[in-house]
């Protein structure tokens, strides 16, 4: 007869379990017994057939990778994720592109969004591009306040792409993705409000985001905030800063700053090897640059 064990653990009765079962319990010898037939809770060490279970060494832990996959293969989507990034990277699992793949698709089907945005990255970037499903899988993400595919969801809407192009609607989930710390959304949100992309053209509202993008490191906000600052569009004019910021932008690599500060540095030049009132010519070199750094501030 295969006799089974009540035990007590943190005084909460647990089972009852066969002897087999019980090797995967912390079984203590104190640890208080009950089975038919005993009169009373006894601890472990003095039920004869529990001797020998108690002398076993414990089996060891469950490995990190072994509990991910039990979770994942009980439906927690997050495991599902985490496993299939395991399977991309070749973590405590042979690489296994595949696999990942498999267990992915399984964890954006159960709603995890950081699965659901990859998903949509896949259908964008094969030889022939879903955008709609793209689409449909960015904005399950995006409902769920993943700021990434908000942004994302943003530009299928302002390159209509899986979707009726619709100026609006990208403005807004800019707006979203911008509002929980996204930085190229900011930097996109800004990009709306000085051009009047989906939003009433405000100069003020746009050099705030790219101030905030701006200090977050985005490149091409500190191109667009230096010329608003030299040229005092939206600002209070400040040369000096608007160079810095450019000189920031130039040495990321960013070319239009490399550009800008090359015919700054044009024009100084001329100007002091003149050392006299501003001819046509001179005239002319100026309203250029005046234009160029518009052009950067409003659209590139």
């Amino acid at each position: 007869m295969n006799r089974k064990y009540y035990y007590l653990e943190s005084n909460e009765q647990r089972g009852p379990l066969g002897i087999d079962q019980l090797k995967s319990v912390d079984l203590k010898p104190d640890t208080l017994v009950w089975s038919e037939g005993l009169d009373d809770w006894k601890p472990a060490k003095e039920i004869e057939e529990l001797k020998i279970l108690l002398m076993m060494p414990p089996p060891p832990p469950i490995s990190p990778i072994m509990e991910l996959k039990r979770q994942a293969e009980a439906g927690d989507a997050n495991a599902m994720q985490k496993f299939a990034l395991a399977y991309f990277q070749g973590d405590g699992v042979e690489k296994d592109i595949e696999q990942g793949l498999t267990w992915q698709i399984k964890a954006a089907e159960h709603g995890n969004a950081e699965a659901q945005s990859q998903c949509a990255e896949l259908c964008r970037n094969v030889e022939e591009p879903d955008f709609e499903a793209s689409f449909n899988w960015e904005k399950m993400a995006a409902e769920q306040g993943y700021p990434l595919s908000q942004y994302n969801l943003g530009h299928h809407y302002d390159k209509g792409m899986g979707i009726s192009e619709n100026k609006e609607q990208a403005f807004d989930w800019f707006k979203k993705a911008a509002e929980n710390g996204f930085t190229d959304a900011k930097y996109s949100l800004a990009v709306a409000y000085l051009t009047g992309q989906g939003v009433s053209q405000d100069i003020s509202q746009g050099i705030s985001w790219l101030e905030q993008a701006s200090n977050d490191g985005h490149v091409g906000s500190k191109t667009r905030l230096g010329s608003a600052y030299i040229e005092g569009m939206g600002v209070t004019a400040d040369e000096e800063k608007g160079i810095s910021l450019l000189r920031e932008a130039a040495s990321l690599g960013d070319e239009k700053a490399k550009n800008l500060l090359n015919e700054y540095s044009d024009n100084s030049s001329s100007d002091i090897k003149s050392n006299s009132p501003k001819n046509s010519s001179s005239s002319n070199k100026i309203s250029n640059i005046i234009t160029t750094i518009l052009n950067v501030i409003i659209g590139f």
